[in-house]
C-alpha cells in the first residue's frame, strides 16, 4: 500500500497557487480597464474643453520677472487662459523659444488640479515632438509621445504615439516635476492678469 503523506500539502500549495494566479491576473485586467477608462474621460475632458472655449473668458497676458533683472527677455512669458465662471483656470496655453528651439505648452485643469498637459516642441536640425501626459489623482497614469526626425517625410500628426518610457519609468518624479511648473505658471498667469486687471 503507497502512502500518501505528503500528497494533500502539495495539492493544497498547487491550489493555492492557481487562485493565487487568477487573482493577479483579474486584478492586473481590472486594473489596465479602468487606466484605459480613466485616459478615455480625461480625453472627452480635453476635447470638450476645447469645443466650448468660446464659454470660457480669454484672457491674454505677459508676465514679467521682477525688476531689477538681468536674465534674457526670453523669460518674459505671453501666456492665453481661459477661465470659467468662477475665475478658475480651465486651460492654459504660452510658448517658449531661442536660438531655434521652440516649444509650445497647454496645460488643462478641471477642479484646479492638472489633468492634461500637451507640449510641442521643435529644435534647430528640424527634429519635433509631441508629449501627452495624463494625471488622475495628481498621479501620472500614461505618458505619450511622438517623435519627427529631420528625414521623415511624414508629418508629426501621421505618426502613432508611443508610450513614453523616460516618464513611465519614474513616474513619481515626473509627477512632482510637471505638478510644480504647472503650479508655478498657473501663479504667473494669474500674478500679470492681476496685473493687467488693476491697469485696465
Amino acid at each position: 500500500m503507497k502512502s500518501t503523506i505528503g500528497l494533500k500539502p502539495v495539492a493544497g500549495s498547487f491550489f493555492l497557487s492557481i487562485i493565487f494566479s487568477i487573482y493577479v491576473l483579474s486584478h492586473s485586467l481590472y486594473a489596465q480597464t479602468n487606466k484605459q477608462d480613466q485616459i478615455g474621460n480625461i480625453r472627452k475632458e480635453y476635447q470638450k474643453i476645447n469645443s466650448e472655449l468660446g464659454s470660457y473668458r480669454e484672457r491674454k497676458v505677459t508676465w514679467q520677472p521682477p525688476k531689477p533683472y538681468e536674465g534674457s527677455y526670453m523669460d518674459h512669458v505671453n501666456y492665453t487662459g481661459y477661465l470659467n465662471s468662477s475665475h478658475d483656470l480651465i486651460l492654459l496655453k504660452f510658448s517658449r523659444g531661442e536660438e531655434g528651439y521652440w516649444a509650445e505648452y497647454e496645460y488643462y485643469f478641471k477642479n484646479k488640479e492638472l489633468l492634461f498637459i500637451y507640449i510641442y516642441s521643435g529644435e534647430p536640425d528640424g527634429k519635433e515632438k509631441q508629449e501627452r501626459i495624463y494625471f488622475w489623482n495628481k498621479k501620472i497614469i500614461q505618458a505619450l509621445i511622438k517623435e519627427k526626425f529631420a528625414e521623415e517625410k511624414k508629418t508629426i500628426n501621421d505618426l502613432e504615439n508611443k508610450t513614453y518610457d523616460t516618464i513611465m519609468n519614474d513616474i513619481n518624479k515626473f509627477a512632482r516635476d510637471f505638478l510644480n511648473d504647472a503650479e508655478t505658471e498657473r501663479k504667473k498667469f494669474y500674478q500679470a492678469l492681476s496685473g493687467s486687471e488693476l491697469k485696465g
